[in-house]
């Protein structure tokens, strides 16, 4: 394990310090997006919130005789009105179509994710990260290749990073 320098242990003190005052809530027995959308405004009026974190769309919960394309078509519109109406970030994280994940990122930016094209297409921002190795190599380490892609541009940027996985520590190679 690496050791920290002194003045990035005074860095990791301060940005803790910081982040320890602000608000956080964690529902984590809450899939219902109609649900989730009452919550975040609830504390979006109280003041109390300015970043909505989905962690992950393919928890969110399927109604009978209901897809789940339809369901996570329009939980992503509620959640963009929701961004838009009261001012918050929204960050949903959701995983690329199995085929998509076989695939590269192409030049244009197309990618696809699962479940539905909405998440795609209403998303000012998405951030694509894919493994660059098979995972029938069981590596210990290998590197992911990260994406920033917005909607009608396509490819703004990509970096590659290194990935431990027993750990999942992410760095700069």
């Amino acid at each position: 394990r690496e050791q920290l320098t002194e003045q990035e242990q005074d860095r990791v003190a301060e940005i803790t310090s910081r982040v320890g005052g602000w608000p956080l809530w964690v529902y984590d027995d809450v899939y219902d997006h109609h649900v989730i959308t009452a919550i975040a405004r609830r504390h979006a009026l109280d003041g109390e919130v300015g970043v909505l974190v989905v962690d992950y769309l393919q928890n969110l919960s399927v109604e009978p005789k209901r897809t789940e394309y339809e369901v996570f078509s329009e939980a992503i519109r509620q959640l963009h009105h929701l961004a838009k109406s009261q001012g918050l970030g929204v960050i949903v994280v959701n995983q690329l179509s199995n085929e998509q994940g076989k695939m590269p990122v192409s030049k244009d930016g197309y990618y696809s994710y699962k479940g539905s094209g909405g998440v795609r297409d209403t998303a000012d921002k998405n951030i694509v990260l894919r493994r660059l190795w098979e995972w029938s190599e069981s590596p210990v380490e290998g590197d992911l290749e990260v994406s920033l892609l917005k909607n009608r541009q396509g490819r703004v940027g990509k970096c590659t990073l290194r990935v431990t996985l027993p750990t999942g520590r992410i760095v700069d190679p």
